[in-house]
């Protein structure tokens, strides 16, 4: 028996738990609560010119992720000048939320990634989140800026 990463060929039936096979890739379940259990069995049933073959079963238990979180660097940066973008992305897809953690700035918007300095020198940390899904846990990096 052989396993297949295009369609498999004729005379061999997918059988699944919870999930699909389409164009070859087992699809996950996008409802239910994690963790599950998925358990994929290959059947080749034989026709004239085959001999059927033993089932195989694969099982495996789905659990959520950890999303990544990359957050650009920053950088130490004078007090005037105008709104500093805040570059981060989620492994999940998700926009993440940004948070001023501590110092003299702000960030108008969690979602639009602009870092307003007060004017007044120091240090700032800020937060970039996931928000987490049922499929991703919630993660958070932090950068650090020194304005003057």
């Amino acid at each position: 028996m052989r396993w297949y990463r295009s369609m498999p060929p004729r005379g061999v039936e997918w059988s699944l738990s919870t999930s699909e096979i389409v164009g070859g890739k087992l699809l996950l379940p996008q409802l239910g609560i994690l963790p599950q259990t998925v358990t994929v069995k290959a059947v080749q049933s034989g026709d004239g010119s085959h001999n059927a073959a033993s089932a195989v079963e694969q099982t495996f238990v789905l659990s959520r992720g950890e999303d990544v979180v990359s957050f650009d660097k920053i950088g130490d940066r004078l007090l005037v000048g105008s709104a500093i973008t805040l570059n981060a992305t989620t492994s999940s897809g998700k926009s993440p939320k940004y948070a001023i953690v501590d110092g003299p700035a702000m960030v108008p918007s969690s979602t639009l990634g602009s870092l307003y300095l007060m004017g007044t020198e120091g240090t700032v940390t800020v937060r970039a989140s996931s928000t987490g899904t049922k499929y991703y846990r919630l993660q958070n990096r932090h950068k650090v800026l020194r304005s003057s």
